[in-house]
């Protein structure tokens, strides 16, 4: 049984300073998501952030504890565990999903409304809305 956590938190990262951010915690979180054998995804807004990881329920807590020490982001809201036979996102080491004109238009109201009221019904419309619109991103090459 592999368990999986989403947080949301406002972030605290100034929008000069969002890129080069979002690519530093990608790299950090790709290294130590390997390492760990943990998956999934960051989505980026110029207001929050939201990030779902999944794997080992030990591997998870770890990480976790390291991102509620982190000074990018406050107000960091948790959802409830949930457990999966198998990954929602099995080759997202950590994919990334940037601020820009889509992410402001369509997911930012979905990642607000999970801040606002984190509940396993909005966890499961961010989740379903990332693989919905994204459902190849991470897939390995068959070649």
């Amino acid at each position: 049984m592999l368990s999986s956590l989403l947080y949301v938190s406002r972030s605290l990262v100034g929008h000069a300073d969002e890129g080069d951010q979002l690519l530093a915690i990608q790299a950090l979180s790709h290294l130590r998501n390997v390492a760990l054998d943990v998956t999934g995804f960051l989505v980026s807004t110029q207001n929050h952030f939201a990030q779902f990881l999944e794997g080992d329920a030990d591997a998870v807590s770890t990480l976790m504890q390291s991102i509620m020490m982190d000074k990018r982001h406050t107000d960091i809201r948790l959802s409830p565990w949930l457990e999966f036979d198998d990954r929602l996102f099995p080759h997202w080491r950590m994919t990334c999903f940037p601020t820009g004109c889509f992410v402001s238009r369509h997911v930012e109201p979905i990642i607000a409304g999970c801040h606002e009221r984190m509940n396993t019904n909005s966890v499961i419309r961010l989740i379903k809305f990332v693989r919905d619109t994204a459902p190849d991103l991470g897939r390995m090459p068959t070649r």
